[in-house]
């Protein structure tokens, strides 16, 4: 039992030499894992990829590489990166200290040692001042390190981001085979090859300084394949002549995709373009130099989105100084294009928010630049004085390029301007909201239309929302009181795609389901470039259902609260259209032959339900609510560029969207 903390008179808990603590080498990462590789979990994990391959980014930059592999192999919980630059230094370096270390050594295993603090190695870097691969290896339950180094190729070992065995890396003849056995090339091709292993209990989002919970109770974190293959994808399109291997080992199924521009930049955005099947507007803007690799396209989307910004091909999801130079840049060379700002003097008012003058502008723009400096560790917003420099290039070139392009370049500033009426009428309906006086159950604001499991804790209630009365009355009667709640929707909401969020925030239908998830109408800043409701602090969990009504209400949450599909917490009830239920057990088929084929052969009754209306209480239940029985599909539109424009199509009004759907086009 560890010992109580001796208090002061005053009451307080004492501080000693015995509370002060000194950490060496890297146990200060394990401690402070999110100082270094932001949020625990799967966005850990990703960034642990994501720092060995930037390394191998930084070699091809430095024109030492033109090939990145990487494996994410689930079955054996294992990571490997490797490319074909030319190895890292086994040298030996004397210290100020006076202590003598080999260079691949210090590289893994202490912080802010590498070559990227002077430009005579490397002129840009992704990378950032040797913090991130020794963060890596420090949250790493092992790590492993091949490199080949002026014809010989050397070995070392890591756990817990210290040496294993010796002390300086060895000779070897070869990698480990095993191990690495799903490497494409041959051994003689590889400069570098790691090897790692997440330790769970530094990275699981269980992991936070004061937990109890045991290490089988973590939740696994693992690397999000669509996210890491996106990444990887974007980072091969703006970077011509970079080759990009991504292979993936799940279920013993070993799957390899290539990513490769062998074009220029124009390719780059037309194909990003054509992936997302968005209709162009003028013709793309590239421009190439040594800080700018820019590769853009307007479209007839309403989204910011689709404009990717990177410092040194590394994601700027935060933007950053770079990006408020853009920006600038084109309100400068788009003035001529707008109505005469109104009022006088420095208070004259130009009709819109320059910031939206990138309203459906699709592709890249990545500054490069030696010495960036970013918000914090993870590199997500860029924070250098360049914003000056990048306006200067860049006023010119768009001043071209819309004199080439006036017609695209008013319908910009039109956009602008619609967007700018948008906020301001989306502020009037947020207004409204916030005064109307809706039926009070407990103190709270709850639709009528909900039936509530008033005991539940939020992170254990489930939201199942219904299509029309009856269905309703089904769920009501089916559903388990202690935790789980049914909200009836009797109308069809707006197409939340389709329409302004104004319009999608005044429906009844659309501020029942806000309501009834618990959601905080003054989290939603009707000013912001992007408007939306902060997915914190909700009653709820939120899992839609009702095959005639879903698709719009998940349109809902994708236009306002996204980060519901993010954080996994968007699911839909797989209800085949016949079912039958033997011992507990929910056997189902589209038709009736497929669940009779199905099911064993004492099953005598299989129930047809085309709505849950015509669904009983009890086999509702089990197919629905029952948590053993129950088929749930995780939805997340975000998962790749596929995925969404798939999920647009499905939620589009547009008939030719649906035509193409069905396969009638």
């Amino acid at each position: 039992m560890a010992k109580k903390p001796k208090e002061s008179a005053a009451g307080a808990a004492s501080y000693s030499a015995d509370d002060f603590d000194v950490l060496e080498g890297l146990e200060g990462v394990r401690m402070n894992p999110t100082m270094y590789l932001g949020e625990l979990g799967s966005m850990m994990a990703y960034r642990a990829v994501k720092e060995w391959a930037d390394n191998s980014y930084d070699e091809y930059i430095a024109g030492r590489n033109k090939y990145i592999e990487v494996i994410l192999d689930y079955d054996r919980d294992i990571y490997v990166v490797a490319d074909g630059a030319g190895g890292i230094p086994v040298d030996i370096k004397k210290l100020k200290s006076g202590e003598k270390i080999s260079v691949m050594t210090a590289a893994y295993t202490r912080m802010h040692a590498g070559g990227k603090f002077r430009n005579s190695a490397y002129k840009t870097s992704a990378g950032t001042h040797g913090v991130g691969v020794a963060a890596v290896n420090a949250v790493c339950s092992w790590m492993k390190v091949w490199t080949n180094r002026k014809g010989a190729m050397y070995h070392q070992e890591y756990a817990k981001g210290e040496v294993v065995g010796a002390k300086d890396p060895i000779k070897v003849k070869s990698w480990d085979k095993d191990l690495c056995k799903h490497l494409q090339l041959p051994s003689s091709k590889y400069g570098t090859i790691g090897v790692f292993q997440l330790d769970q209990t530094v990275v699981s989002v269980d992991a936070i300084r004061g937990s109890k919970k045991k290490r089988k109770e973590l939740q696994h974190a693992s690397a999000n394949e669509p996210q890491i293959d996106t990444w990887l994808h974007n980072m091969a399109l703006l970077n011509p002549g970079l080759k990009i291997v991504l292979t993936v080992v799940r279920d013993k199924k070993v799957r390899s995709v290539e990513h490769y521009n062998a074009k220029d930049l124009k390719y780059t955005v037309t194909s990003y373009v054509a992936e997302r099947d968005l209709e162009s507007k003028g013709s793309p803007f590239v421009y190439r130099a040594d800080n700018i690799i820019l590769a853009i396209q307007w479209t007839v989307s309403d989204s910011q989105d689709l404009f990717n910004s990177f410092v040194n091909s590394s994601p700027t999801v935060d933007g950053g100084t770079h990006v408020a130079g853009l920006v600038a840049a084109l309100a400068t060379a788009l003035k001529p294009y707008a109505p005469a700002a109104k009022g006088k003097g420095k208070g004259k008012k130009q009709g819109y928010k320059e910031i939206d003058l990138l309203i459906g502008c699709a592709g890249f723009f990545d500054w490069r630049m030696h010495g960036a400096q970013y918000s914090s560790q993870v590199k997500d917003k860029l924070v250098s004085n360049v914003k000056g420099p990048v306006e200067e290039t860049l006023t010119p070139l768009f001043v071209k390029y819309f004199e080439d392009n006036k017609r695209l370049a008013q319908n910009i500033v039109k956009c602008a301007m619609a967007a700018s009426k948008g906020r301001d009428e989306l502020s009037s309906i947020v207004r409204n909201l916030a005064d109307t006086k809706s039926k009070s159950r407990g103190g709270l604001l709850i639709p009528e239309l909900l039936t509530m499991a008033t005991r539940a804790k939020p992170d254990e209630r489930e939201l199942f929302v219904v299509e029309g009365d009856s269905a309703g009355g089904t769920a009501d009667n089916a559903r388990d009181p202690r935790y789980q709640e049914v909200l009836k929707c009797g109308g069809k909401p707006l197409n939340a795609v389709g329409n302004t969020l104004a319009k999608v925030l005044g429906h009844d239908v659309v501020q029942a389901m806000l309501i009834a998830l618990g959601v905080d109408l003054k989290s939603l800043d009707p000013q912001a470039d992007k408007p939306r409701l902060s997915t914190k602090g909700l009653r709820c969990k939120a899992d839609p259902d009702g095959k005639h009504i879903n698709a719009l209400l998940l349109a809902v949450i994708y236009r306002l609260m996204p980060d519901l599909f993010r954080e996994g917490r968007v699911l839909i009830v797989d209800s085949p259209l016949y079912s039958a239920i033997h011992k507990g057990i929910v056997y189902g088929g589209n038709t009736y032959a497929e669940c009779r084929a199905a099911c064993p052969a004492g099953v005598k009754q299989i129930i047809r339900a085309k709505g849950w209306g015509e669904v009983e209480p009890e086999p509702m239940y089990e197919i629905a609510f029952n948590p053993k029985n129950r088929k749930l599909f995780r939805i997340n539109p975000f998962s790749s560029a596929n995925s969404e424009r798939t999920f647009r199509e499905i939620i589009s009004e547009s008939p030719e969207a649906r035509r193409i759907l069905l396969g009638l086009n």
